[in-house]
């Protein structure tokens, strides 16, 4: 093989070596769980919070992991905390969440999600999703 050849096969190969390494950098999550949050405002009905597993140190089970300030009867504006596995018909409290995504239902009022790890009897906040766009209501 040419030395020209064996040149650009190494400069491509520490191309996407350096590139894959970028990519876990942005990608990786250092903390018990990682989030991602869309949310989609509306009107008439509740306002709706899109939220993703992205990643994390630990693997959360649908039982154990909690939203508080979901509503749960929009006519009388109550809400409650109430773990992923009760708000996705199509999970267990056992199955794992990775990288699953859950659609909540917030008051017009909500301005901060709190994500909680329950276990063993103890409670850790393991994420949060703060509307940002606050001062615009």
């Amino acid at each position: 093989m040419s030395l020209k050849r064996r040149v650009i096969l190494l400069g491509g190969a520490a191309t996407v070596g350096f590139g894959a390494l970028g990519y876990y950098g942005i990608t990786r999550c250092d903390e018990v769980a990682c989030f991602s949050f869309e949310f989609q405002g509306a009107d008439h009905v509740a306002n709706r919070l899109d939220v993703q597993h992205t990643g994390g140190q630990e693997s959360l089970q649908a039982g154990d992991v909690y939203f508080r300030e979901v509503v749960v009867d929009w006519e009388s504006r109550e809400t409650d905390t109430i773990a992923w596995s009760e708000l996705d018909d199509e999970m267990e409290p056992s199955d794992t969440i990775d990288g699953d995504e859950i659609r909540l239902q917030l008051l017009w009022e909500t301005n901060v999600v709190e994500i909680l790890w329950r276990q063993e009897g103890g409670e850790t906040l393991i994420g949060a999703w703060v509307d940002e766009d606050d001062d615009a209501r």
